[in-house]
């Protein structure tokens, strides 16, 4: 395994494909940065040496990844729940945010979701026998 970004890469794969495991890179951004250290995107990760490593990590190092940009993207959500801005009015509701419709989809979301609903019993179920 090849460790990239605080990030473990899958070594049987392509590194183009591997760089997408890491939260915040996606595709295009993975063709970048190997575009910018002029590696081979379709080499596989255990195929690397530790200079293209090095390259790869330094460019990663620029972006917001991983728990940065878990912890950025928690405040921007605060942010919008303090602010009482639509979305984040829509977010304490638990409420579809995108302007879904709601009438008739997203039941489970108008209930709670599956965490808050509560377990009913159903009528005329009989219940199994305890163990003496």
């Amino acid at each position: 395994m090849v460790r990239i970004g605080k990030k473990e890469i899958p070594s049987n794969k392509n590194i183009q494909v591997g760089l997408t495991s890491i939260f915040g890179i996606g595709w295009t951004s993975s063709s970048q940065i190997l575009k910018d250290c002029g590696i081979n995107p379709y080499i596989k990760g255990k195929d690397l040496d530790e200079k293209q490593i090095k390259d790869i990590n330094h460019v990663v190092g620029k972006y917001t990844v991983e728990e940065k940009l878990k912890e950025q993207m928690a405040k921007n959500i605060d942010n919008q729940i303090k602010l009482g801005t639509y979305c984040g009015l829509r977010r304490l509701k638990k409420l579809p945010i995108h302007g879904q419709r709601t009438r008739h989809n997203a039941q489970t979301a108008k209930k709670g979701g599956a965490a808050t609903r509560k377990r009913i019993a159903v009528a005329g179920k009989k219940k199994a026998p305890t163990p003496k």
